[in-house]
């Protein structure tokens, strides 16, 4: 689409060292991840879906939210992997208590309910008060 050839376009231009892509099941992600130089390394934040053919052999480094998620030998460019949680334990930094926060979650996307897996979106937990 248009939308998705102005961002490749502008990311072109950019140049960047590194592309971080969260997300395997993306039709954009699967874009760019086409559109970039070889060179250029890309790490995945593997969400939802751990792999997606359209993209595995272009990920160089991959991020799992819990160990299983991906299976490593579906990409063959793989240098590294790591268990990377979306969990943050917040009583086991040090100024957790410290300054009362404006906000506790951002996010940039939709709390929309529903979408491609709704039984593992706990988006009522996070609205109430």
């Amino acid at each position: 689409s248009f939308r998705h050839r102005k961002l490749i376009d502008a990311v072109l231009r950019d140049k960047p060292d590194v592309v971080v892509i969260r997300g395997a099941d993306y039709a954009m992600c699967h874009t760019a991840a086409a559109a970039l130089p070889v060179s250029t390394p890309v790490i995945l934040i593997a969400g939802g879906e751990g792999q997606h053919p359209a993209i595995n052999g272009r990920i160089d480094y991959l991020l799992c939210e819990y160990a299983g998620q991906s299976d490593v030998a579906l990409f063959p460019r793989l240098k590294g992997w790591a268990v990377f949680p979306k969990f943050v334990n917040w009583t086991a930094l040090k100024d957790a208590e410290a300054e009362s926060k404006t906000y506790d979650i951002v996010n940039i996307g939709t709390f929309e309910p529903g979408g491609a897996y709704p039984a593992r979106r706990k988006v009522s937990a996070l609205l109430r008060r």
